[in-house]
């Protein structure tokens, strides 16, 4: 018997069986079309000694298909769905496994093409544009996991993420993760400001992803130790939850150019995620810098499961701010049996000292900051703007290094190694000083490298005049562990000077 008019007959059964015989080719056919236009692009671009050029433009439009049937084949599964959520009334034998459903039940599946259903919203739910980049400015992205996603299988990640130019096909993708108690507003100013960075530094076809989780109400929204509980569970929770968000972006672009900056307990999101994903190629990692990192300071070498990516290849290069005056990791601390936080641990504390040495023996590039900030009662913020020279500067340097190195990075780390010191902030005031902020600025929109000479000048000049009072003494520069660069230095008080001396010696970063 024909169904009625307006309505449709299916075994939802049946079509799940359909969906599970699809999903494995077409997650195989998506993997080996990953990356094949950068390689033509390649060949395109070389002398070819057979053969011809290949049209980039027309196996495009192939991956592009792929992906409209791939999603077409997942659609299923949701037609599926709604053939069970449909109305109906059976018999106390239950229902048939043939069942109806009306035209408009069915359109709880949403659209079959995957271009339409991101265009119409589908995934509003997960993905807000905050700036889309029409203007020539760097796209700002948020994923709002306030609740966690549930039912996307890792295809689904893959094909969302491409439709949504989140793989870093166009230009570095730059993943920003807030802390404690951080507002929607918040954590998308902190992304904008970033953006605002590649702008400044005239990268083309960036992106940057903020990632929104469900964080609490911090400590300046009545928050209490149990809420700072809860949200350390959900900071856990989400990280594991988005392991597929980093396969499906490791499976789509192996090579992409990907930023992490996490803040505070948004290293737990970070750090789990990216310990946790799949990586079918082994060539995708990321940079990753860690602020104030409220997670356990011997996460990373004592439970690899969840932190391991901190002590291996998958984070090339890793950099560290710590503040053993940080007030608000008491939070943190001031719960039973807590072990101390990364965030607040001597430079040369256990959790960070066994770190530093994993990644030595991997050959891994490591850099410990280790200041004395008032700014947050020590506890540095994520947006790199107002006030936050430290961050703003760490930024810029995670920018830099999208091209190799960074020059700025060896100009603040003279900066620290000479006007650091055990209770000392005078290094910290000379970061956030707004014409050392100012004078980094117009080096990276001019592209020119900042100079120590330059930066001496505006100390003298400009952060300790002459009129407020004596210009602060250099002190010796340590040597930081060995395989590692390290901020860390001790000098006595500041006495009189007439300037600082002759600038130290840079201490290499490791190879190998």
């Amino acid at each position: 018997m024909s169904p009625p008019a307006g309505a449709t007959a299916a075994d939802p059964e049946k079509l799940d069986v359909y969906v599970g015989a699809m999903e494995g080719s077409d997650q195989a056919l998506n993997d080996a079309l990953a990356g094949l236009p950068d390689v033509l692009r390649s060949w395109n671009a070389g002398p070819a000694t057979f053969g011809g050029r290949i049209d980039v433009d027309k196996v495009l439009a192939v991956d592009g298909a792929v992906d409209e049937l791939s999603y077409l084949d997942l659609w299923v599964g949701r037609v599926a769905d709604a053939f069970r959520d449909a109305d109906r009334i059976c018999s106390s034998d239950g229902c048939p496994a043939v069942l109806l459903a009306s035209d408009f039940q069915i359109d709880a599946a949403g659209p079959p093409s995957l271009a339409q259903a991101v265009a119409e919203g589908e995934y509003g739910h997960l993905f807000v544009v905050e700036r889309d980049g029409s203007d020539g400015r760097t796209r700002v992205v948020r994923l709002t996991v306030d609740t966690l996603p549930e039912g996307m299988t890792e295809l689904e990640w893959q094909l969302v993420v491409e439709e949504m130019g989140l793989t870093g096909a166009d230009g570095p993708l730059h993943t920003v993760v807030h802390g404690w108690g951080s507002t929607s507003d918040g954590a998308t100013g902190a992304g904008l400001a970033t953006a605002d960075l590649y702008d400044q530094q005239g990268v083309e076809g960036a992106t940057v992803l903020v990632v929104d989780w469900d964080a609490g109400d911090g400590a300046g929204g009545l928050g209490t130790p149990w809420d700072f509980d809860d949200a350390e569970e959900s900071a856990q929770a989400t990280g594991d939850a988005l392991a597929p968000l980093f396969t499906a972006i490791a499976r789509s672009n192996p090579d992409a150019d990907v930023n992490v900056t996490a803040h505070s307990l948004g290293n737990h999101v970070a750090s789990r995620a990216l310990s946790q994903m799949e990586d079918p190629s082994s060539r995708f990692s990321v940079s990753y810098l860690m602020v104030q990192p409220a997670i356990p300071a011997g996460a990373a070498t004592d439970d690899t499961e969840h932190y391991g990516a901190l002590v291996g290849r998958r984070v090339r290069d890793l950099t560290i701010t710590v503040n053993t005056g940080d007030d608000a990791l008491f939070w943190y601390e001031a719960r039973p049996f807590t072990p101390e936080a990364l965030g607040d641990e001597a430079a040369d504390g256990p959790g960070l000292t066994a770190l530093l040495e994993w990644r030595a023996a991997a050959g891994l590039d490591t850099q410990v900051v280790d200041h004395n900030s008032d700014a947050g009662g020590g506890h540095l913020g994520l947006s790199p703007d107002g006030g936050q020279g430290l961050v703003r500067s760490l930024t810029q340097e995670q920018i830099d290094q999208l091209g190799g190195s960074s020059p700025q990075a060896e100009v603040r780390r003279w900066i620290y190694s000479t006007y650091s010191g055990p209770d000392s902030q005078i290094a910290d005031v000379i970061v956030d000083h707004p014409a050392v902020e100012a004078y980094f600025a117009r080096q990276q929109e001019a592209g020119v490298a900042p100079t120590v000479a330059d930066v001496e000048r505006i100390i003298r000049t400009e952060v300790f005049p002459p009129a407020t009072g004596p210009t602060p003494t250099p002190g010796p520069t340590p040597s930081p562990p060995t395989g590692t660069t390290s901020t860390t230095t001790t000098m006595p008080p500041p006495v009189p000077a007439p300037s600082p001396g002759p600038a130290p010696t840079p201490v290499p970063t490791p190879t190998g």
